[in-house]
């Protein structure tokens, strides 16, 4: 899951491996060539956390879905990487005033 902590550097992605959708934890994951972590991002708003050049780099690479049944799932995160870079929603985009991924009370 994304941390809670909204200020990334840009270019966090840069030794991405891969993204792909683990239909084990329902969750998108990136694999990086040079650490030991996956990221793994719950649901397609969490990609609003991540800056311009980021967002990039997911664009470039296709996403691997291994499960015919979840291409469904796999295109929410593809869609919204579209829908940010079409809209210029990424992070830092708006100012000093980013979105939260956070539900409001009572939701």
């Amino acid at each position: 899951m994304v941390s809670r902590k909204s200020r990334q550097l840009e270019g966090y992605l840069n030794d991405m491996e891969f993204w792909a959708f683990d239909d084990e934890t329902a969750t998108a994951s990136i694999k990086f060539k040079n650490r030991d972590t996956v990221l793994r991002l719950v649901c397609a708003k969490d990609l609003l956390r991540f800056r311009e050049r980021d967002i990039r780099t997911l664009a470039r690479h296709q996403i691997i879905c291994r499960k015919d049944v979840m291409k469904v799932a796999t295109k929410e995160f593809t869609r919204m990487v579209t829908s940010i870079i079409n809209g210029k929603l990424w992070m830092g985009s708006m100012g000093k005033v980013d979105m939260k991924l956070s539900k409001a009370p009572g939701e």
